[in-house]
């Protein structure tokens, strides 16, 4: 609860109303990704118990954006994402190439807010000079190992 509070001071409406333009505006091209990471067995579970008040507070317009993650993530992944502190609520900015362009984490300042908006502004114009539509995904080909 103290990550998502922490996190919400950047992403929520009523904290950041320039990004819920941003991503009104966008025609399709930004979105609101949320990632629950939940390690602890007990947690996540007590988190499946209340789906039901959960979705009523992410939105059903949501429901596909909104992941809680019961495995934890590996300490490559923490380490190159910058996810330092599992207690603290992180936001990234990712870009439509999949890279991340902007992080914060705790809670947010105005500076830090700012800088969000500023950079998704800056995602959806280099999008505009690509030509980058609605739901663009950066296609990945996976190579399969050799086998023996």
């Amino acid at each position: 609860m103290w990550a998502e509070t922490q996190v919400g001071s950047f992403t929520a409406a009523d904290a950041n109303p320039a990004l819920h333009g941003l991503l009104a505006g966008s025609a399709g091209r930004a979105q609101l990704v949320q990632v629950n990471v939940e390690e602890d067995v007990l947690k996540a579970w007590l988190v499946r118990m209340f789906t039901g008040s959960l979705r009523r507070r992410v939105g059903k317009e949501n429901w596909d954006r909104y992941f809680l993650v019961r495995r934890g993530i590996s300490d490559e992944i923490r380490e190159s994402v910058g996810l330092l502190n599992s207690k603290v609520g992180y936001t990234y900015l990712v870009d439509h190439q999949c890279r991340i362009r902007w992080a914060g984490s705790g809670s947010a300042d105005p500076g830090e807010k700012e800088g969000l908006v500023k950079g998704m502004q800056r995602i959806l114009s280099e999008m505009d000079k690509e030509g980058v539509g609605e739901h663009f995904v950066r296609k990945i080909v996976a190579k399969k190992p050799a086998e023996k």
